[in-house]
């Protein structure tokens, strides 16, 4: 059990907001750009710890001899409460080696010119949403992102926050099917009878017999 001033301070991380995506989405879309998805595995792990975080040896893995000695952690661990902050500053450390700059009004998101190209990077927690100008500047991030960390290039994105992403030549259609699919298996609903409309069915509305007066002033 972690406890508070003592084992960890600051928590937060930032994520890029569901309307950031939208935003970039659209203008991806309004400029024919491309979009590329990457994960970062076991992204927590590469976080740097500045709190002196002491753990059990884990049961079964105990040194012979040693049962009762504890691990001194470098880096986090997933569990622990200042993991996503620790792994944020890491990144934003590495991008900003990579000559990003953080977005002052987002700081989920940074910008980079290369060469009159521009590239723009979205982050949530391990996924990073890449677009730009150049797909030969979007081939080159990956390339370096997989230089400091074990990457998962997932190529054009296809869904990102339960959104699905369709890029095609006339645009980028989304929709979030999936999702919704997903929100009536874990609601039980998934035989309820379909409507075009979320208002109750048969609803007959009546005028109010007497209307609230509002106060214009």
């Amino acid at each position: 059990v972690q406890e508070y001033g003592v084992d960890f301070e600051e928590v937060f991380a930032p994520v890029a907001r569901i309307e950031t995506i939208q935003l970039l989405i659209n203008i991806a879309a309004s400029n024919g750009w491309e979009i590329h998805h990457l994960d970062v595995k076991t992204a927590f792990l590469h976080g740097e710890l500045k709190e002196t975080i002491y753990v059990k040896q884990a049961e079964g893995f105990e040194q012979k001899g040693s049962e009762n000695k504890v691990y001194k952690l470098h880096k986090a661990l997933y569990g622990l409460r200042q993991a996503p902050r620790a792994w944020n500053h890491k990144l934003n450390q590495i991008l900003t080696e990579l000559n990003f700059f953080k977005c002052s009004k987002e700081p989920s998101v940074y910008r980079k010119e290369i060469r009159e190209h521009l590239l723009v990077i979205a982050v949530y927690v391990d996924d990073l949403f890449v677009t730009g100008t150049n797909m030969g500047v979007i081939e080159e991030f990956k390339e370096e992102m997989a230089s400091k960390f074990e990457m998962s290039n997932l190529g054009k994105l296809t869904y990102y926050l339960g959104i699905e992403v369709d890029q095609h030549e006339k645009g980028i259609t989304l929709n979030q099917r999936r999702y919704a699919m997903k929100v009536l298996e874990e609601t039980g609903m998934w035989g309820c009878n379909a409507v075009h409309t979320p208002m109750e069915m048969r609803l007959q509305l009546s005028k109010a017999e007497k209307e609230n007066e509002i106060d214009a002033s």
